[in-house]
């Protein structure tokens, strides 16, 4: 594509404003690798939460899709058949989708381009056909509509279930003057639904994280591993839920946790998902304190975490990390930390396979205890030199991601 095009207003779209710091990460270096390049150009957020965009990020933004109104009794109505509470739905549904569409219409209208802005994005496992999928595909017709461009950047593609939401999806990407995806998994899956030519594939945005962290020096006398859980499962957050299995892995993180406080490590829980994972930590806190000795005092810290420049702080104490979420393997390696990954999809395994770390990934849905502690012994043992590779493919992926923005801006 031919990238000789003024630029005076620029939209970024995506999931952010809801807590995931890795989102927000993505957000962040968009701003300053475009403002890097245009330093008077108007930025605006698409997003989830506008007020929270406009807070940290310090860009105006407006909502990506119409926020459903909740039932004013606050309980189910059963009084009909379902069918007809479905018509009932769609009645109130349809007419306020239209007034939102027109409204989004004339918001886009001075915005030259619009940029999907990184992150997992293209998916359908979380509401269906008719959620992340369908805000895609109406925000490129809206676009095109208004005469803008609009573009993916190193997003990430899967799972994928629903015909709907492929279709939907390769109606987007081929409406796209420019797509790129984070990995070759992405790449292969979009173009196995017909979206065939001129794909890219371009390392994840936050691994071009300039980091400027308050404790990069700070060391305890014990190694340091920082353990960031995720809420697998947990009904509190979790898309899918099974309490029986969330509390499962709570009670496995926990035992993880007794074994390297008892041989001598010190652990340093953080997250990256505000309002969700952050709610793991004090549950398996709860799990040593009732059936362990070890000083949850001495032996145990925590490190607040509100924004994702914060788990760059936490990291930064650490010596090692052990992970889930996709972002808090990335900005371990970003800090150069050795990481083991219990992962609960592919992309995780695909980010550790793109630095030379596939060995250290377990699956979240099936790993022991035992296996977790093996993990960890491996990673502690490999040689300097496997953990420079680590150093090398960021700085190559820096590289890469620095091409991009200078041939997309």
């Amino acid at each position: 594509m031919s990238t000789k095009y003024s630029l005076k207003k620029i939209a970024i779209f995506g999931y952010f404003g809801a807590g995931n710091l890795g989102d927000e990460a993505v957000v962040g270096v968009l701003l300053k690798k475009i403002k890097k390049r245009h330093p008077n150009i108007e930025i605006v957020g698409i997003c989830l939460d506008p007020e929270n965009t406009t807070k940290h990020h310090g860009i105006s933004a407006f909502p990506l899709r119409r926020l459903p109104k909740k039932n004013r009794t606050g309980v189910n109505d059963t009084s009909t058949s379902f069918f007809r509470r479905i018509a009932r739905r769609m009645s109130v549904i349809l007419p306020s989708e239209l007034i939102f569409l027109v409204q989004s219409y004339k918001r886009l209208k001075g915005i030259d381009l619009v940029i999907v802005g990184g992150s997992g994005q293209l998916v359908d496992n979380e509401g269906g056909p008719l959620n992340h999928p369908y805000n895609h595909f109406k925000w490129s017709c809206l676009t095109r509509l208004v005469g803008a461009q609009f573009m993916f950047l190193s997003v990430g593609a899967g799972p994928l279930f629903t015909d709907l939401g492929k279709w939907f999806i390769k109606k987007s990407l081929l409406m796209a003057s420019y797509r790129s995806f984070r990995d070759d998994y992405s790449k292969k899956l979009v173009e196995g639904f017909g979206v065939k030519e001129n794909n890219i594939v371009c390392p994840d945005q936050a691994f071009s994280i300039d980091v400027d962290v308050k404790a990069l020096e700070q060391k305890h006398k014990k190694i340091v591993v920082g353990v960031a859980p995720i809420a697998y499962l947990d009904p509190r957050h979790w898309p899918e839920i099974d309490p029986a299995r969330y509390r499962e892995y709570v009670e496995k993180m926990a035992s993880f946790t007794e074994w390297l406080v008892k041989t001598n490590h010190h652990v340093l829980f953080f997250h990256t998902q505000v309002n969700g994972d952050d709610l793991v930590i004090p549950d398996i806190k709860k799990v040593l304190a009732k059936k362990s000795s070890i000083n949850l005092e001495e032996d145990i810290s925590e490190h607040p975490v509100q924004w994702f420049t914060d788990a760059f702080d936490a990291i930064a104490k650490t010596d090692y990390v052990v992970a889930s979420r996709f972002h808090a393997i990335i900005f371990s390696y970003v800090m150069s930390r050795p990481s083991v990954g219990v992962s609960y999809d592919r992309k995780i395994n695909n980010a550790m396979a793109s630095v030379g770390q596939s060995d250290f990934a377990l699956d979240i849905r099936s790993f022991t205890v035992d296996e977790l502690i093996e993990k960890f012994i491996a990673l502690k043992c490999q040689t300097d030199e496997a953990q420079e590779k680590i150093k090398t493919n960021v700085e190559q992926f820096r590289k890469q991601l620095e091409q991009q923005y200078d041939h997309v801006f």
